[in-house]
């Protein structure tokens, strides 16, 4: 009898993330073909002129782009269902992991009920944007840290040698949907090899760290080999001045000396268009690149005005990376939050099949920052929640000496890093710490 009972739990527990997918298809239809961002547009340019450049993932690009040039418009909606199967496909992965390690079928049914019904969860999962196909392999990389060690010890070793070559497939999926993944697995590689020369006499930092070195190779050669065959010029450095945009613009509109406004009017035309939150509209002004001295004179005499004004300085740092760790934060309008499907994205047309329940209550209600930061619901719809149930799982298992679950913890936390540097805290950028929160969950709870 209760070798049925086990069975009829894992019965529903397999199952049971099928009801995901089908809310997933009834909100891309109720947004029929999907939503698409304003990225799109520019990939869908540079795919059509046949005129690449490195600053989106080539290989997103070319995605969005063959797809798009299907005839009668059919190309949307297959891009948008294929990329909801690969994400529900990683969570379905991921939650099947979880429950296989904690039993808990009443936190299973939750976890499901929350990616399939939470808005959040779903208008991004149709959302055409680089960051969302990343997330979803990236997930699927935590899970596999995870289950490395296992791996080798339980089963044979074909399988395991399977699974490596997998694994490594999945890590080059995910630099090449996303530039700055790179660093971030750049950086685990430098903290396995220090562990490593710590415990050379463990097999498994050895296996790891020859995994994750040959995959990074591959990587690195498959995004060459993706330029040379778009023959793409290499990508614009304005996401990388984005802190000093932001640190000279605030300061030219609060205390700069005007010898210090001449200087800035020297790199930035209209600093007066300064958003606290974001700097694409500063950063876009930028006239030069990394070869050019320009860009030299231009950090070197941003930190000579940044020490003189310090506070404005750290202030603008803190105002464009706020939206990572303030739960309460919302700065948004709503012609630019980050889940407003516009009727016109690159070329996409929407045709919403049921106005009155998505737009007039979900988008003008909950997605609108004038709505959503009047009510503690912002909490919920705001990625700094996540992220810091997910640090505080990493401190769990520092805490509780789980030597290979925090370094499989690692990845998440160095690409917050990456973006720390980046234009601002825009929710996609952090979809891959709400799509963890089972893994936290599981690891904060866990008394071992």
């Amino acid at each position: 009898m209760k070798n049925k009972t086990i069975n009829v739990r894992n019965l529903i527990a397999y199952l049971l993330p099928l009801i995901m997918v089908v809310a997933h298809i009834i909100v891309m239809y109720s947004l029929f073909p999907g939503i698409y961002y304003y990225d799109i547009g520019v990939q869908l340019e540079q795919y059509n002129s046949g005129i690449f450049n490195t600053s989106h993932p080539l290989l997103h690009t070319l995605f969005v782009g063959y797809f798009s040039n299907l005839p009668n418009g059919r190309g949307y909606v297959v891009a948008t269902i294929i990329q909801l199967l690969l994400v529900d496909s990683s969570v379905y992965y991921m939650l099947l992991y979880v429950y296989s390690i904690r039993k808990k079928l009443a936190a299973h049914i939750f976890f499901v009920c929350f990616f399939a019904f939470m808005p959040l969860c779903s208008f991004l999962t149709i959302s055409h944007t680089k960051d969302i196909l990343f997330a979803a392999f990236a997930i699927v990389f935590v899970i596999d840290m995870l289950r490395f060690n296992k791996c080798k010890s339980t089963y044979s070793p074909l399988f395991f040698l399977l699974f490596r070559i997998r694994m490594a497939i999945n890590i080059i999926l995910v630099t090449l949907l996303r530039n700055n993944a790179m660093y971030a697995f750049l950086a685990m590689l430098i903290i396995i090899f220090v562990i490593f020369i710590r415990n050379k006499k463990q097999r498994y930092y050895k296996e790891l760290l020859i995994l994750l070195t040959l995959s990074i190779f591959l990587a690195f050669a498959s995004g060459k080999a993706l330029v040379k065959i778009t023959d793409a010029n290499p990508g614009s450095i304005k996401e990388m001045m984005s802190i000093p945009c932001q640190i000279m613009a605030r300061i030219y509109n609060t205390s700069a000396t005007e010898s210090e406004k001449e200087v800035i009017l020297s790199y930035i035309a209209k600093p007066e268009d300064y958003q606290y939150y974001l700097a694409d509209h500063i950063k876009m002004q930028l006239e030069f690149d990394v070869l050019d001295s320009k860009c030299k004179h231009f950090l070197l005499d941003t930190a000579i005005i940044a020490i003189h004004h310090p506070i404005d300085s750290l202030l603008a740092v803190w105002y464009n990376i706020q939206g990572f760790f303030d739960p309460l934060h919302c700065p948004y309008s709503s012609d630019h939050f980050f889940l407003v499907p516009l009727e016109y994205r690159g070329g996409a047309v929407m045709t919403p099949k049921w106005p009155d329940i998505y737009y007039s209550f979900y988008i003008n209600y909950f997605f609108t920052s004038e709505n959503l930061s009047h009510t503690p619901l912002i909490i919920f719809f705001n990625m700094a929640t996540y992220i810091w149930i997910y640090i505080i799982s990493f401190i769990a298992s520092i805490r509780k000496k789980q030597r290979y679950a925090r370094l499989s913890y690692l990845f998440p936390l160095l690409y917050l890093g990456t973006l720390l540097l980046g234009p601002g805290a825009i929710i996609r950028y952090g979809f891959m710490f709400i799509l963890l929160l089972p893994v936290a969950w599981m690891n904060i709870t866990n008394k071992q």
